[in-house]
């Protein structure tokens, strides 16, 4: 910020020297039209010149005016500059072509307005290829706009010519003024590009110390993250023990002890059978209500277990819910078709259809990067049919996680088949694919349809057997 304060006073200084030097030019060249007027040589002057020198109050007027706008438009710059393409351009052809106009009104004696000019534009545009352009253009000002060499293409009296009617002493000190003021120019042009440099290294410094430190904070981001996920496995394992310790205990305090009654009382039946018929069938009875106070039992335990949504609403709506959550949160294209028909599932079945669908979608998402997920529940044979595929960047070698592990305990305790890897039609993704056999439900009762199955009819006629 002290750069840049530093940088405009530079600049402020430099159009002082330049004003200075406009008047040290138009107040030579009246003086010495006097002079030359007064020593008779006015014959001598037009001459050597071959033309008629510029009126000096109409010389001084246009000065003032050209390099008084120039001036005026550097000083509103800072105000009217703006990031559209179309303002810079106007903005900075209009400053370097009145800088062509003030050297052009001056018979080109002095062009050191452009180094004014050149400090200017580059104080204001930071991009490389604008200011190398700048730069050329202000150098071949600097460097053609010069009397001696533009006096062989164009006819202009040249500033030597004025200084012929002075005494010698009296040219060397005009000349030596001459020297001193486009000097100081010079000197604060370099100033100001030597403040510009430091700046910018400065800068630089500034954006390599905040880039070491951002550096620091994604290390320490990533270690964080890092902890995290260990932590967070860890609390995973630690709710997986728990989850089974809760249910072992759950199992051993209801089902163990149902069992254990329904075991006592058969026993007890079977002695009492012939002895007291009545007595057996009351332990007979017993053994019934044992049996479904057990099963009541495994069914609040089992309830413990399913997902909100399941409770609350019924398979379908909790998936087209669930789905449309995940298409709000996440913003993919998700596509849904369901096209096997009225989903009378048992409780284990939809929740294990599900948690497919939840898992598959978040492992798409997460891991797969998707934004279009594609998903059809449909029926082959006597099979329910999940399918699920993406377009995101497939499977990463052979490791599966948690997710997938999980899906394939759910779909082998229904004796189904789980599939899933890369999409086998040559499409950019991964693909999932579960079978599931249902049982499907007695819509009266509620309960899950009886397997009638080969197997199921063999092992029932053993029984009765």
């Amino acid at each position: 910020m002290e750069s840049r304060k530093l940088q405009k006073r530079i600049l402020y200084a430099m159009m002082l020297v330049n004003l200075f030097v406009i008047m040290y030019y138009v107040i030579v060249c009246t003086v010495s039209k006097s002079v030359i007027c007064e020593m008779n040589m006015a014959y001598a002057f037009l001459s050597k010149s071959g033309r008629i020198p510029h009126d000096t109050f109409t010389l001084c007027r246009d000065l003032l005016i050209y390099y008084g706008a120039l001036c005026a438009l550097i000083l509103a710059k800072e105000e009217i500059y703006d990031e559209s393409i179309l303002n810079r351009v106007l903005i900075c052809a209009g400053e370097m072509a009145l800088s062509v106009i003030v050297v052009r009104t001056l018979n080109f004696y002095y062009s050191g307005i452009a180094l004014l000019v050149l400090a200017d534009l580059l104080y204001y545009e930071n991009k490389k290829v604008p200011r190398v352009l700048f730069i050329v253009l202000q150098v071949l000002e600097l460097v053609i706009g010069n009397d001696e060499i533009l006096s062989y293409f164009d006819n202009n009296i040249q500033f030597s010519s004025y200084l012929s009617g002075f005494d010698p002493m009296v040219r060397s000190w005009i000349i030596v003024a001459e020297s001193l003021m486009t000097f100081t120019n010079i000197l604060l042009f370099l100033l100001f590009v030597l403040t510009m440099i430091i700046r910018q290294k400065a800068e630089n410094s500034r954006i390599l110390r905040l880039n070491m430190a951002l550096s620091g904070k994604n290390a320490e981001l990533h270690e964080a993250n890092v902890k995290l996920q260990e932590y967070s496995e860890t609390i995973k394992r630690m709710t997986e023990i728990e989850e089974r310790n809760r249910l072992a205990r759950e199992i051993h305090d209801t089902l163990g002890h149902a069992l254990t009654g329904i075991v006592v009382s058969a026993d007890a039946g079977k002695i009492l059978f012939d002895a007291a018929p009545e007595e057996a069938k009351a332990r007979f009875d017993v053994i019934g209500q044992t049996a479904r106070q057990g099963l009541e039992d495994v069914r609040r335990s089992i309830r413990a277990l399913r997902p909100d949504a399941l409770e609350s609403h019924d398979l379908e709506s909790a998936l087209e819910k669930m789905i449309e959550n995940f298409r709000e949160t996440t913003g993919a294209d998700i596509r849904y078709a369901q096209e096997a028909g009225k989903l009378l599932l048992a409780q284990d079945e939809e929740v294990t259809v599900y948690r497919i669908v939840q898992e598959g979608m978040t492992n798409a998402i997460r891991h797969g990067k998707a934004t279009q997920i594609n998903l059809i529940i449909d029926r082959k044979d006597r099979n329910l049919r999940v399918r699920i595929f993406d377009n995101g960047v497939g499977m990463q070698g052979k490791k599966t996680g948690f997710g997938l592990n999980y899906m394939e305990e759910r779909v082998e305790l229904l004796k189904g088949s789980l599939r899933y890897g890369n999409r086998e039609d040559g499409s950019r993704g991964f693909f999932l694919e579960a079978e599931i056999p249902v049982r499907g439900v007695n819509p009266e009762t509620e309960m899950p349809v009886r397997d009638i199955s080969p197997e199921t009819e063999m092992s029932e006629s053993n029984v009765s057997l």
